[in-house]
């Protein structure tokens, strides 16, 4: 069983829409936020279908639960209504864990990586999307982004040395993480002087003599690695690497299923 990493960010709006003032300090704090509306049945879309995301409790300090898709096949009656055809509606689930620990980093989201149901991003952010639509001006406003493993960057930058023509870094803003590296309080500058939501660089080199080794991109590819945004690097015309298409994932054992039992 294969399950992807992402990270959810809770930030908020540090000052009134209409007034400018400095707003009170949230009711809840990220954790207890995202306990509270782990604990609800969603009903979202992504990619145009239609999903329901199930709660199970809280074990460990994870909030536990399943995302569902119906599904439908077409099936036939027994030989004595003459084989006729008829639709059978049945649902496909992940499972998901959500830690619910407040990080200086953000919160880690394990979900199950089932091809029935849907991409595990496209999967939480709809569901993120949701949350969100709810949610009263001044509560904490929920986004999500991919954990890379950075060692499958480097693999791909080494093995197109001399041939990477175009590398685009885009990283999220406000600052989500909260630590004291340069690029950490740099996004959280960029944020309080233009409030963008996103900031992107592009390096583009036609000969193909583009240079990523060095201590700038490699402090760049960290913040993005962690949830902070997205790398991809070209090849001419060919991407050879894209963040978002090379997920955190690690295979676990079987019995970690949730058990969905009738009341």
């Amino acid at each position: 069983m294969k399950y992807q990493f992402l990270r959810l960010f809770l930030t908020r709006d540090e000052v009134g829409l209409f007034s400018g003032e400095r707003l009170p300090p949230p009711v809840l704090g990220r954790s207890d936020y995202l306990a509270d509306k782990m604990s609800q049945e969603v009903k979202f879309s992504a990619r145009r279908q239609v999903f329901t995301y199930l709660p199970f409790g809280i074990i460990d300090g994870f909030s536990v639960g399943l995302i569902g898709r119906q599904r439908e096949r077409v099936e036939n009656l027994p030989p004595s209504s003459g084989f006729a055809p008829t639709v059978h509606r049945f649902w496909r689930v992940s499972n998901v864990f959500v830690d619910l620990e407040d990080h200086p980093d953000g919160q880690k989201v394990a979900i199950q990586h089932n091809g029935e149901v849907g991409s595990p991003m496209a999967l939480v952010r709809g569901l993120a999307d949701a949350l969100n639509h709810k949610r009263e001006f001044g509560d904490w406003l929920i986004s999500t982004n991919s954990l890379s493993d950075g060692n499958e960057f480097w693999r791909v930058v080494h093995a197109n040395r001399g041939k990477i023509t175009e590398a685009t870094f885009t990283y999220l803003s406000p600052n989500i993480f909260r630590s004291k590296r340069t690029i950490d309080i740099a996004m959280h500058r960029v944020h309080a002087d233009t409030n963008t939501e996103e900031m992107s660089l592009r390096l583009r080199n036609r000969d193909g003599a583009l240079n990523l080794e060095t201590k700038r991109i490699e402090t760049s590819y960290d913040y993005i690695s962690e949830g902070g945004g997205r790398a991809v690097v070209k090849r001419g015309k060919k991407t050879v690497y894209d963040s978002e298409k090379r997920i955190l994932t690690k295979t676990v054992d079987d019995d970690i299923d949730i058990e969905v039992t009738s009341q």
